[in-house]
């Protein structure tokens, strides 16, 4: 019910630039070709997290 979720943690020491070619691409149920995919943009500090969810709404109702 709380909505499908990718964490990323930067535990390196400088930040991450998500928008220098970082992407997010799903491949589902063993198919051998992947959706298409969905550019990143922010940065992600030292020790930081990133976190992406398939719904907005979810996420909100479920964290605030």
């Amino acid at each position: 019910d709380a909505g499908r979720y990718v964490e990323l943690y930067n535990n390196g020491d400088s930040d991450v630039d998500l928008s220098s070619g970082w992407a997010l691409q799903r491949w589902t149920n063993g198919n051998a070709d992947s959706q298409s995919p969905v550019d990143l943009t922010g940065t992600i500090s030292s020790g930081g997290f990133y976190i992406i969810c398939n719904n907005a709404d979810k996420f909100s109702a479920t964290f605030g």
